[in-house]
């Protein structure tokens, strides 16, 4: 069956979209949840990503991201997913940075698909989420921290991520402070004696470091000794 159709055109999309938009129960519910100003469809995960990989089987891949529609709040998840699909670093910085000021809650950040990319662009990568961390966008600097997690199980990464983490003792905005706590609450499993140091001298803000201290006493892969030691953090 050709699909092609579906995707020459945002009108033509969007109706193919609307097949899949769940309950009104369901949409109020995940409204709620994500938190965004954008209309959500509820349609489930598992549709996405046979939505996003029929897209890559049927359609110019830069015509359809140049159509450049977010009514929707899957619009920014479908979009997301397709750029580890891109054929090079530049035109993923390019069309990341299209979707990231469109994006105003944190599972389209979380959705990005960095550790699914080429291992080529990891230095690329690094510098790009030193500039999303500069800017003045939250949803931009969760993006930039998202990049930095991508990298976590590179040691050299982490000694940048513990550099710039000091930078964000005075971050207000919840949803970087969550994605910092999450971060290093990763970086502590995959690194505890960088981790230690860092916490040592650490400026982090006292919201990221509680959610730090409080993902790592949720998680099964932070022992109990260790989740009791980590209160002495607590601020």
């Amino acid at each position: 069956m050709d699909l092609s159709n579906h995707f020459k055109s945002i009108d033509n999309f969007n109706r193919y979209l609307l097949t899949f938009k769940n309950t009104a129960e369901k949409v109020s519910r995940r409204t709620m949840i994500i938190n965004t100003k954008l209309e959500v469809l509820a349609i489930y995960s598992k549709e996405v990503k046979l939505i996003v990989k029929t897209i890559k089987n049927n359609a110019n891949l830069i015509n359809f991201l140049n159509m450049e529609d977010f009514t929707y709040f899957e619009h920014t998840m479908i979009y997301g997913s397709l750029l580890k699909y891109l054929d090079s670093f530049e035109q993923i910085k390019h069309y990341l940075r299209i979707l990231s000021l469109k994006t105003d809650n944190w599972a389209t950040c979380d959705n990005l698909p960095f550790k699914d990319l080429n291992k080529e662009y990891d230095n690329e990568l690094s510098l790009l989420s030193l500039e999303y961390l500069r800017s003045g966008h939250p949803f931009q600097r969760r993006i930039g921290f998202n990049i930095l997690f991508s990298l976590i199980n590179i040691k050299d990464y982490n000694q940048l991520t513990f550099s710039v983490l000091n930078d964000f003792e005075y971050e207000d905005e919840y949803y970087v402070n969550m994605m910092i706590g999450w971060l290093l609450c990763e970086l502590y499993i995959k690194d505890q004696v960088g981790t230690l140091n860092y916490l040592k001298t650490n400026k982090l803000n006292k919201q990221a470091t509680n959610m730090f201290i409080q993902k790592c006493r949720d998680s099964f892969r932070v022992s109990d000794q260790d989740k009791a030691m980590l209160l002495k953090y607590k601020k």
